[in-house]
């Protein structure tokens, strides 16, 4: 377990354990390019863009709100409301690495600041410690901060007589599951401890230097590793190979869900992966269409390898249908795009007579869905779409029909006689 001390299988020395502090950058500290040694442990900076694993180290330090970031921007009225944005892939994969390191015995701190789920708690998932946070604790709010925060675990005493200004509060969900509150405010809690291995602190601190993130660590720290000290209980090797039957049995079903559990994220992966036609383009959007095409509406698609963008969709006897050009623009649709779709109509020897099909990501710099969608082509344009025999889908107009058909049988029909009845450009079905 983390707190034990390890022995070297080579030299049978004592190796500390090594805590990660991870993401200390994200908050305005200048990271020491040194680890430091504490009397039982070690502590190793990792920047945000560190490619170092969760699962190397014995235990974890994490402040809130690292991987999100919350700004103003503007409306259709004109006015300002909050808005997030946040890195998903590295959360996604920083998130799986805390998973596999908890089935490891590693804890994990997070060091909570302002912990924001918006309004209509549409924002629980935008940070790795607001996602666990929200896992273990419910009604949780972010307010001034509130220096009148009474300890309740004599360990933490000190870590919060310095750093305990709390700026974020919640309620456990349910009294029976493994959770203790370490620190309250007027009887709410602000600091929680969930099976022994996640802890959730308050944060709280003016100044950015090394001096004072090293306080930081070092009273966070050793509060945790007293309190597991006293807290936890450790199985030798040789009992935890003796099993009970039931306990075999758990341990299966357990085996099971994590299996379930893969193949569930995977799924969940492949709707999100076709979301990035609204935010993406070159390759990976060129790509993602096709793949939209293939298996979501089932048709009959033909590209080369270099040429993705040259796709062609054929119909059941093998004749072409469209040629597709696909781009990923801000602004609207120009002219040039037209005549690049028929100029690639040419360079593969089709007649101008098959239908040419431009899917375009336009507007990609307006990051509100109906304001997007809103948003219009110059009809000269269209008018030199239809005159080169073009029709004309937007990569929002195709995710409309993917919502509206997801529970239909025949995709495909649908979405052929939408891009036939294009004139030029193509309505949702």
């Amino acid at each position: 377990m983390p707190n034990r001390k390890k022995l070297s299988p080579m030299n049978k020395k004592i190796v500390k354990p090594t805590i990660y502090a991870y993401g200390f950058d994200k908050c305005g500290f200048s990271l020491p390019s040194a680890s430091f040694e504490a009397s039982g442990y070690i502590v190793k900076f990792l920047s945000y863009e560190s490619n170092s694993s969760f699962e190397e180290a014995d235990g974890l330090v994490i402040p809130s709100g690292i991987f999100e970031e919350i700004y103003w921007k503007s409306d259709v009225w004109g006015g300002k409301q909050l808005a997030v944005r946040f890195d998903k892939a590295l959360l996604a994969s920083r998130e799986k690495q805390l998973y596999n390191a908890f089935k490891n015995g590693v804890w994990t701190a997070f060091l909570l600041r302002g912990v924001n789920n918006g309004n209509y708690n549409n924002w629980t998932d935008t940070d790795l410690a607001k996602k666990f946070l929200n896992s273990f604790a419910e009604n949780v709010t972010n307010h001034d901060p509130n220096p009148y925060v009474t300890c309740k675990a004599a360990e933490f005493r000190e870590y919060l007589d310095r750093f305990g200004v709390a700026q974020t509060k919640f309620w456990t969900k349910d009294e029976k599951q493994s959770a203790r509150v370490l620190a309250h405010e007027s009887d709410t809690p602000v600091a929680l401890e969930v099976h022994g291995q996640f802890f959730f602190l308050p944060f709280f601190t003016t100044k950015n230097d090394r001096s004072e993130l090293t306080a930081i660590l070092k009273l966070s720290v050793e509060s945790i590793l007293e309190y597991k000290r006293k807290n936890d209980i450790y199985l030798p090797a040789w009992l935890t190979k003796i099993e009970f039957k039931s306990e075999s049995r758990v341990k299966l079903e357990i085996q099971k869900t994590e299996e379930q559990l893969v193949k569930l994220t995977e799924e969940v992966g492949k709707w999100e992966h076709y979301k990035a036609i609204l935010c993406t383009s070159g390759s990976n959007l060129s790509g993602i269409i096709v793949e939209i095409l293939r298996e979501f509406f089932d048709l009959r698609i033909k590209s080369e390898e270099k040429y993705v963008d040259d796709a062609v969709i054929y119909d059941e006897k093998g004749e072409p249908s469209f040629v597709i050009e696909i781009k990923g623009i801000n602004g609207g649709v120009k002219r040039e795009h037209i005549n690049q779709v028929d100029s690639h109509r040419e360079r593969l020897g089709f007649s101008s007579k098959l239908p040419g099909l431009l899917v375009i990501n336009d507007f990609m710099d307006v990051e509100d869905f109906e304001e997007r969608k809103a948003r219009t082509f110059d009809t000269h344009n269209l008018d030199h779409a239809k005159n080169n025999n073009v029709r004309v889908l937007r990569t929002i107009t195709l995710f409309e029909m993917m919502l509206a058909s997801e529970d239909a049988t025949d995709r495909k029909s649908s979405l052929l006689a939408a891009l036939q009845a294009a004139a030029p450009l193509v309505k949702v079905f």
